[in-house]
């Protein structure tokens, strides 16, 4: 009993933490938001919103996991060129600076 007590108080403490950060908060509420509409079918709205999360959200941390997640689902889309590109622009990369 004392161990699944201790592992119960370490659970809690973990999700403490998580809901204490906005950032991670919000990493983890877009994980929730993909799982939900890929599972209805509704990939373009998942893209739509990673896109904007991507570019205008305040946080640098929201920002970089937005647009790792909507590459990955470009990607899954079979976009994989533009995936690539978002990729390359996040990275300040372009083809013509690759030598």
């Amino acid at each position: 009993l004392v161990e699944v007590l201790t592992d119960y108080y370490k659970l809690m403490e973990e999700i403490r933490a998580v809901a204490a950060d906005s950032d991670q908060t919000a990493v983890l509420q877009m994980a929730k938001l993909k799982d939900y509409l890929d599972q209805s079918g509704q990939r373009e709205r998942l893209i739509r919103d990673l896109r904007e999360l991507s570019t205008r959200s305040a946080s640098l941390v929201v920002r970089n996991a937005a647009t790792v997640m909507l590459t990955d689902a470009l990607n899954e889309q079979g976009n994989k060129s533009e995936a690539a590109e978002i990729l390359e622009r996040a990275l300040h990369l372009s083809p013509e600076r690759k030598q």
